[in-house]
């Protein structure tokens, strides 16, 4: 039988089931008698249910971790007490050196000496350490202290009383044992203290002044500093006793022995207060007298800075051991400690001579890169949409990369911009003010800066001769209106990147290799031109690993370079002609896959028409082995049902603020369908078209030619003469070439 609910909620601890074998069998027991029981008993209790025998069993106490388990193999090992080992004569001989200060502090440091050194037989060695004090021995004590606890009465920290916080200020007066901390506060309040003042006709102080103890500094004929409660306490005891002759007799008798010792106790705490004061002014003398020593010895050698041999351990222990000991610094302890003193010295010159100019790189560093960060203002701004809310979309992807220069000369990366000689040399330029070399490389005159800009010109020369001869042209071997780098198939993608590209979207694509490698996602796959070369950063693997930008880090992007080659062949246009960017950007210049149609149409699907824009062709043929294209002429054109493309850049921008509440609403909306299948009244949004083309076409990388925005009938477009961009692509090109070169191409 369990027990009841109600009764495991009175259970003191929380049992552990744990059978230890059966045995008779016993009546059955009400719940209440089972709780009765585990109660009285809440340690260790069997109990008997029918065909059952259960064991209850406190659960023990888990002990809380004080700190790390102690490593097997490593034990502590503790320093040895050397001193704990000498005889106490030995150790009387080692006190005589030190002063009472010291020896304190020595007692202290361990249980041992603590009993050893405040034993009574231990009395000469605090005797002698008080005799041998300097600059002048201790006064005496007085019978009530003993050599140690006078030392600790002397030297020790106390607490302040006015704000009873611990303080280190030494006592104002040693027979009221009266300390005040550094606070304001305290130093003007006379909290505690009874001042009385003999002038004039004032009647004199009762009998019983005598018998309190006084401020030791109050000057006899002035007045007299008491404190309040022992005052208090004397004229109570006075009062209480002034009616009764017989008592008041015998506190008379009381008050000689009283005043006697209030006598001997303001004598000694003036003695005290004598030492104090000759010692702390001893002890600022000697600081000086130290401080100008050395700062002597510097002054005569013109190639130490007094800085510098401040700053040097071996002198900051020498001054204070010497201070700590009010002795002077001799030209005996100068010559003992002077070569080590000089070469720290001049060791910490260097350093801080090696940190200022360390201070003025970085000053010089900021400002060079603020000058180019100047440099590259002049860049052309993106174009502002209608409702001037950002960019607009054919901004992003509807143009071919480099299709438009900038308007300034093209700047190196910021790296090989502060190899250059002339930066390199301004960056290790000694410039008497912070902002000397910002004011150079902005005098009106330009003279700095048409010497930065010619050095740029000549790295840009060598830069594209190397990228020349990287596609493969020897120098000197090409002629015409502009630079080989500058030609519509100069694509480049970066060997470092291309060992991580972007997974392919099609089974028939073989993995990646390091000798055709796919550029980084920034480029949209579109490859990399001279300027977005320039442009172009790695990111290291791990987080805190930087990829410095090097010219040997790029490649021919040769999937890139054949599809432009073949496209440039059948609009008829030169690869060197200058405009060439600007006619392969017009929007009528279409195609239409024929790759993908034959991999829908393998599939048991009605293919579907996917028409390529120019700038989207290199991006669309890395999904295929092969790519096939056919021309859309502008006859065929006007089959298409104007309106059903969708604007270019819908998928960067709209997969780039993904997290937008607007551009969510924005792609919830069901308006799209796909470019790959037959056309259909089925819609969906922009997140389903995204799975159904991964699901159904294996596509996870979509672009804009993979699907439609609009409502109205598609009309597919009869395929062409296919154009291959395989091996055989050049030759079925020329045979083209002169029956599809359109006029207006040109």
């Amino acid at each position: 039988m369990q027990p009841s609910p109600l009764d495991q909620q009175a259970l003191p601890v929380r049992p552990r089931f744990e059978t230890i074998g059966r045995g008779d069998v016993a009546k059955p027991q009400p719940p209440s008698l089972v709780a009765e029981r585990i109660r009285s008993q809440p340690k260790a209790l069997k109990l008997t249910i029918p065909g059952l025998t259960i064991r209850f069993a406190q659960r023990p106490m888990k002990k809380k971790r004080r700190g790390s388990p102690p490593i097997s193999g490593h034990p502590e090992v503790r320093r040895p007490a050397h001193l704990t080992s000498l005889p106490l004569e030995l150790l009387g001989m080692i006190a005589w050196y030190l002063n009472s200060r010291d020896l304190l502090s020595l007692a202290r440091t361990s249980r041992w000496l603590a009993l050893t050194l405040t034993g009574p037989d231990s009395s000469y060695m605090w005797r002698s350490s008080r005799q041998n004090f300097r600059p002048w021995p201790l006064p005496d004590p007085t019978p009530n202290f003993t050599e140690s606890s006078y030392a600790a009465f002397v030297f020790d920290a106390g607490e302040c009383c006015i704000c009873h916080s611990p303080t280190k200020a030494r006592y104002l007066s040693y027979a009221l044992r009266r300390r005040i901390c550094g606070k304001r506060a305290c130093n003007n309040s006379p909290q505690g203290l009874l001042i009385m003042t003999l002038a004039g006709a004032r009647p004199a102080l009762p009998e019983y002044a005598g018998t309190v103890v006084y401020d030791e500094s109050s000057d006899p004929a002035g007045p007299t500093i008491y404190e309040a409660n022992q005052w208090a306490d004397a004229e109570a005891e006075y009062e209480a006793v002034s009616a009764d002759p017989d008592a008041l007799k015998r506190l008379r008798e009381t008050y000689v022995h009283r005043r006697q010792h209030v006598a001997r106790i303001v004598e000694h705490a003036k003695n005290l207060i004598k030492w104090t004061n000759a010692y702390f002014n001893s002890l600022t003398e000697i600081n000086h007298a130290n401080k100008f020593f050395w700062r002597r010895k510097c002054n005569k050698d013109p190639n130490l800075n007094t800085i510098d041999m401040a700053n040097s351990p071996t002198l900051q222990q020498v001054v204070r051991v010497c201070n700590g000991d009010c002795v002077y610094i001799d030209e005996t302890t100068w010559q003992r400690y002077q070569t080590k003193i000089i070469e720290e010295t001049q060791s910490l010159e260097i350093r801080r001579i090696g940190r200022a100019s360390q201070r003025r790189q970085y000053q010089h560093l900021y400002e060079l890169k603020s000058y180019y960060n100047w440099l590259q203002s002049a860049t052309p701004r993106p174009e502002i949409n209608s409702t001037g809310r950002g960019p607009a979309l054919s901004t992003f992807s509807s143009r071919l990369p480099g299709s438009f220069p900038p308007k300034h000369p093209l700047l190196p990366p910021l790296t090989e911009f502060l190899a250059l000689p002339i930066v390199n040399a301004l960056l290790q330029k000694h410039s008497a003010s912070p902002g000397a070399l910002k004011s150079d490389l902005h005098k009106p005159d330009g003279v700095m800066k048409k010497i930065i800009q010619d050095s740029i010109d000549g790295w840009m020369e060598r830069t594209k001769s190397r990228l020349a001869k990287v596609l493969g042209h020897k120098h000197g071997s090409y002629s015409g209106a502009s630079h080989p780098v500058n030609w519509v198939t100069a694509l480049f993608a970066c060997r470092l990147c291309g060992l991580h590209p972007y997974p392919r979207s099609r089974p028939e694509v073989s993995g990646p290799s390091i000798s055709n490698p796919d550029p980084r996602a920034e480029t949209s796959g579109k490859g990399l031109t001279f300027e977005g070369l320039l442009s172009h950063r790695c990111s290291g693997e791990w987080k805190n690993e930087h990829i410095l930008w090097s010219v040997d880090q790029f490649v021919p992007d040769e999937k890139a370079i054949q599809a432009m080659r073949a496209v440039l062949a059948a609009w008829g246009i030169n690869e060197d002609d200058p405009l060439a960017w600007q006619r392969l950007n017009t929007p009528r210049l279409q195609m239409i896959c024929e790759s993908c149609a034959n991999h829908d149409n393998r599939d048991g699907n009605e293919p579907g028409l996917v028409v390529l824009r120019t700038p989207d062709v290199i991006k669309h043929a890395r999904r295929h082995r092969e790519l096939i294209v056919s021309l859309l002429m502008p006859e065929e054109e006007r089959k298409i049902a104007k309106g059903t493309e969708v604007p270019p850049g819908t998928v960067s921008f709209l997969v780039g603020k993904k997290g937008s509440p607007v551009m969510h609403r924005k792609a919830s909306v069901k308006k799209y369908g796909c470019n790959h299948c037959s056309f259909s009244k089925r819609r969906m949004s922009f997140n389903g078209i995204r799975s159904h083309l991964k699901v159904k076409h294996n596509i996870s990388r979509i672009g804009d030619e993979d699907f439609y925005g609009v409502t109205k009938n598609v009309v597919k477009a009869p395929p062409k003469a296919a154009i291959s961009m395989g091996d055989d692509a050049m030759e079925g090109v020329q045979q083209m070439n002169g029956n599809l070169s359109p006029s207006w191409a040109a």
